[in-house]
């Protein structure tokens, strides 16, 4: 139920939603760390110790594959000595270490962590609870910067978009470097939320994005009002 907008007052607030019903990067990111099967980084900036872990809410043992891949911001792939994969059993409700580094160690003196991510992947096969007898590939993604964002020494990404009559969906494609948090933004006229969101693109990656329409006083107009950006857009004066 949404209030009408003139009952409401627009104030700085810790809600995922927007006052006119609009989805915020929370409630995107909030989507995406409750995947049944999830892989997660945990970086201490100041020993350089690194981990990542796979952690399952489903309610049996499950087992799949990690990956592990480290590019500098405009795509190219590091030789990064480490793990490049890993197969992993995780129990019922639970979590398991894939990876134990130290990244000071790993980057060296020759890799400047501004212009380091790692980019980690999870795939596991198993079933939701109450459906044993069916089962689906749970697939999820992580990305970790090996320096704060505010030092990371970001390249425009050159994001490309793209929306199809056919499949109703927007297609983004990053065709210059890695993009981070990248966000698709409708216009006025239209209420709804897109099935993704604040995510990020490797180079000359794309990604498929429905949207799910409320309402819509525009007579489907608003399609042509969708623009794309990434984190690197808050670096450009205006």
């Amino acid at each position: 139920m949404y209030w009408q907008l003139e009952d409401q007052w627009v104030a700085p607030t810790w809600s995922s939603i927007e006052y006119d019903g609009r989805w915020k990067v929370l409630h995107y990111a909030a989507k995406h760390v409750y995947e049944p099967i999830i892989i997660a980084p945990y970086f201490n900036y100041t020993t350089g110790d690194l981990s990542v872990w796979v952690t399952s809410d489903l309610w049996q043992p499950v087992s799949g594959s990690a990956t592990f891949e480290w590019y500098d911001w405009s795509g190219n792939r590091l030789d990064v000595d480490t793990s490049s994969s890993a197969n992993f059993t995780v129990g019922a409700i639970n979590s398991t270490l894939v990876l134990q580094a130290d990244q000071k160690a790993l980057l060296g003196a020759l890799r400047d962590p501004r212009n380091a991510v790692l980019r980690m992947t999870s795939t596991a096969t198993g079933s939701l609870p109450n459906t044993k007898n069916s089962t689906r590939t749970f697939r999820h993604e992580a990305w970790l910067h090996a320096s704060p964002l505010k030092d990371a020494a970001l390249v425009d990404p050159g994001l490309q978009l793209e929306y199809s009559n056919q499949t109703q969906t927007f297609t983004v494609r990053a065709t210059k470097g890695v993009a981070a948090w990248v966000w698709l933004e409708h216009g006025p006229g239209v209420l709804g939320n897109f099935n993704g969101n604040a995510f990020w693109l490797g180079k000359d990656e794309e990604k498929e994005i429905g949207f799910r329409v409320k309402s819509d006083e525009t007579d489907g107009r608003w399609v042509e009002e969708v623009t794309v950006q990434s984190l690197w857009n808050m670096t450009l004066s205006e």
